[in-house]
């Protein structure tokens, strides 16, 4: 199984430094995908460097 590296929102804020908001935007867009464990919803750091490098290229 592939490792996802999952994290909420407000710590991969703090780990990458884009916003909370630009990272509730990529959900609404749907290019990022959610995780919901119990009340707490998780984003997956892999996915969203995936997304970062397309956007350098």
């Amino acid at each position: 199984m592939e490792n996802l590296n999952l994290v909420t929102i407000k710590k991969a804020s703090e780990l990458t430094g884009a916003s909370t908001s630009f990272f509730k935007q990529l959900l609404r867009e749907k290019k990022l995908r959610r995780f919901k464990v119990n009340s707490a919803t998780y984003i997956s750091l892999k996915q969203f460097e995936g997304i970062a490098q397309l956007a350098e290229a």
